[in-house]
């Protein structure tokens, strides 16, 4: 197997306020009271946080904000909370006459540091940052949230069997990875709601088609501010020279063929060019509009004859979108299976990693900390296999390197305690 790394990026760059008063630019500046509003005052802009003031309910406070179109008409907000997204999906429309002008106030979880709104148009951002006042919450804590999983794992092809070989662990890699997970109702989070697409199945709408496959991840946007996701998918992956796309069981041979020869004429397909592949762009459209925190994690792969993969692609996207993304190799390497056992080297170090405690210290896990517990695993799994590889080339050639590329609001999140 070839298991993609998709890495690196930019994101961008943020001048969080950590004092109030402070004078932000020519003609702006941040007044606060001890617990009362705090206001931003813009001169000539077209959209900016209003104020921010403490609610009754214990654990939250009210961002007023405005935002007017110069241009085209704005079709998405976002509010931020320490860098993570809090306004649920629904929240996020922007329909109508809103759409040249809006002011609105939404209740957000309450933070020590910045706020971030993001008025989105089809051709513009716009965002302003300031800075959330502290004061003594009253009230009961919030209470844990939901942790939502969706595990992929597509190791059959009907209609490119001839393209692409089958993938005999990755139906096993997203059932075990899920139920590793799913384990954690009750230690961390309050609920736990498991989604498992695979090939075998019993329920057609839950076998791994693209359109099974968005129709579940769209049922995320039921997700509130404090819950957490983890999609996970295990299968073949292509790129061209900018896109990345996920092989879904009724991946077209053609579609394949055609990324193919994209990458080796280094041009970049033209949107909807291959309906039948799941794009990167179209996973990172639905993920970006939820709320909490997101983790993508790929154990994705190609036949080596296929394709090479592009290291930068998906992270680029992710990055903008606030996500974390876990792949369990870099691109220009192979992603190997576990010696003797029916699982990815990096998907059943990741198992280990949140389920046994001898590779980490007992407590909280978080995704940095079963990133690094995993990595000893995969590299003793490596050993093994070199050490039963007679070529000198090949042998040479066993190499494996899991990335992780997250803010780090997202490398500390909890994803389970042992």
């Amino acid at each position: 197997m070839v298991r993609q790394d998709v890495v690196s990026g930019g994101s961008l760059k943020r001048a969080l306020v950590n004092r109030v008063p402070i004078a932000l630019s020519s003609g702006d500046r941040v007044d606060s009271g001890s617990l009362g509003w705090l206001a931003l005052r813009r001169r000539a802009r077209t959209y900016g946080v209003i104020a921010i003031a403490p609610t009754s309910e214990g654990g939250t406070m009210a961002v007023r904000f405005t935002a007017e179109s110069t241009g085209r008409p704005i079709s998405e907000l976002g509010v931020y909370v320490d860098g993570l997204p809090v306004l649920r999906a629904a929240e996020r429309r922007v329909l109508g006459a809103e759409g040249s002008s809006l002011t609105r106030t939404v209740n957000v979880p309450s933070g020590g540091g910045a706020i971030r709104v993001e008025a989105e148009s089809a051709q513009a951002l716009g965002v302003d940052e300031s800075l959330a006042l502290a004061w003594r919450e009253s009230g009961n804590p919030r209470p844990p949230g939901t942790l939502w999983v969706v595990a992929i794992g597509v190791g059959h092809f009907e209609n490119a069997s001839g393209a692409l070989r089958a993938l005999p662990f990755a139906t096993n890699d997203a059932s075990e990875l899920a139920k590793a997970i799913a384990a954690q109702k009750g230690k961390v989070f309050a609920d736990t709601r498991t989604i498992v697409l695979v090939d075998n199945s019993r329920s057609p709408s839950l076998r791994p088609s693209k359109a099974n496959i968005l129709a579940q991840l769209r049922q995320l946007e039921q997700m509130n501010p404090e819950d957490t996701v983890i999609v996970f998918l295990a299968s073949h992956g292509l790129t061209d020279t900018a896109e990345y796309y996920f092989l879904t069981q009724d991946a077209a041979a053609s579609d394949v063929r055609k990324v193919v020869a994209a990458q080796s004429g280094r041009t970049r397909l033209p949107m909807g060019a291959v309906p039948s592949l799941l794009s990167s762009t179209e996973v990172i459209a639905v993920l970006r509009r939820l709320p909490g925190r997101r983790v993508l994690i790929l154990d994705t792969c190609h036949a080596a004859a296929l394709a090479s993969s592009d290291p930068y692609s998906l992270i680029k996207r992710s990055a903008s979108a606030e996500l974390a993304v876990v792949s369990a190799a870099r691109g220009d390497q192979s992603s190997y299976d576990a010696p003797n056992q029916p699982h990815g080297i990096f998907t059943l170090a990741m198992i280990h990693a949140l389920t046994d405690p001898a590779l980490a210290p007992r407590g909280r896990v978080t995704l940095r900390g079963a990133f690094e517990s995993a990595l000893p695993e995969v590299e003793a799994m490596l050993r093994q296999l070199r050490e039963h590889t007679r070529d000198p080339v090949r042998r040479a050639g066993i190499k494996q390197t899991p990335v992780i590329s997250a803010p780090g609001v997202l490398e500390s999140s909890v994803l389970g305690m042992k």
